[in-house]
């Protein structure tokens, strides 16, 4: 399968999954675009979030390099947090900021190595997380869940909540459920 069959699919999939969708986004930033960008409000009790999804199209063996996808997630970010007034330290509603990068090719070491790495920040008001599909190998690479205690929070927890979306996304998309 090649990634713009897989983007038409994950298109279908997130609009199954309520997110709102915009293809071929172009932000502010001219240097800063995404083959798609999705976004859902997500409620559960008193935990509040918006979950935005940022899918990267990184076939081109010039982008696939680290520096090239931590300066989309940055960007990603930076984008979702101009969007919010108050200072991340003060906020109830938590954005969770997920960057995908897709390619029918392999992904080099440091990219591995870098999506790996935990995001967890104690000034909290933000949760993000990244994410390799790697199309060949038909995987996806990422940070671990996040537990407290040995607790592992699927649905209220943002960053295990994509983690899982990703999985299922990923899933959906290439046929193997």
């Amino acid at each position: 399968m090649n990634t713009g069959e897989f983007l038409n699919r994950v298109e279908v999939y997130l609009k199954e999954n309520n997110f709102q969708i915009d293809r071929n986004k172009r932000f502010a930033d001219p240097r800063f675009s995404a083959d798609i960008y999705a976004s859902r409000k997500f409620k559960k009790s008193v935990f509040s979030s918006i979950d935005y999804l940022f899918i990267h199209d990184l076939s081109s063996e010039s982008k696939r390099n680290r520096e090239h996808l931590a300066d989309l997630h940055e960007k990603a970010r930076t984008y979702v947090n101009s969007l919010f007034k108050l200072p991340r330290y003060l906020r109830w509603k938590i954005p969770n900021i997920i960057t995908a990068a897709v390619s029918a090719g392999d992904f080099s070491n440091d990219m591995v190595e870098y999506v790996r790495e935990s995001t967890f920040s104690i000034i909290g008001g933000e949760k993000h997380s990244l994410y390799l599909v790697d199309l060949a190998g038909n995987i996806v690479i990422s940070q671990i869940l996040e537990e407290i205690e040995g607790f592992t929070f699927n649905v209220i927890n943002p960053v295990n909540r994509a983690y899982h979306m990703v999985r299922e996304m990923h899933r959906y998309a290439a046929g193997l459920d």
